[in-house]
């Protein structure tokens, strides 16, 4: 998610940058919909494997809405707690 939202970041200051570090400007976005990608298809449940970016992002991201889950939405397994 860090990734994501520095490529954000980069991307919505590029007018601030200098010409030669205009690079940046195409870096950023592709930073961001890499780190959108790996959390949508990388983050899994470690009991069950489905998929939790998918289900799960936008609960984690905007907590102050309510608290965040710690539990895995198909199997009940405790995300909080140590792996096997």
């Amino acid at each position: 998610m860090a990734v994501g939202l520095t490529g954000f970041a980069l991307a919505f200051l590029a007018p601030e940058i200098p010409a030669e570090y205009r690079f940046v400007a195409v870096i950023g976005p592709m930073m961001f919909v890499v780190g959108i990608i790996t959390v949508q298809w990388l983050t899994k449940c470690p009991k069950c494997d489905t998929r939790l970016g998918q289900e799960m992002s936008q609960k984690i991201a905007f907590t102050f809405f309510g608290k965040a889950p710690n539990f895995c939405p198909y199997c009940g397994i405790s995300l909080d707690e140590q792996c096997p």
